[in-house]
């Protein structure tokens, strides 16, 4: 099964929004008229869209791949 890592983070820490505001729009009044707010949202989407198209063996695979071109050190 392929598991993605969005699923294991929600899972572990809760929402993924980077602003109280955007899951609690009622938390402030300025929410309408705040370019900040879009911002962050809009960066939480991004954030989002990688995160549930990388999978735990997709990070397996990136290790793997970068401890082969790191050469073994031996030292006695």
């Amino acid at each position: 099964a392929q598991i993605a890592l969005k699923k294991v983070i929600e899972a572990l820490e809760g929402s993924l929004s980077l602003a109280e505001c955007i899951d609690s729009p009622r938390v402030c009044r300025r929410v309408s008229a705040c370019v900040t707010r879009d911002l962050l949202e809009e960066m939480g989407e991004k954030i989002t869209e990688v995160l549930e198209s990388t999978t735990l063996e997709d990070m397996v695979n990136r290790a793997r791949a970068k401890q082969k071109l790191r050469p073994l050190m031996y030292s006695i």
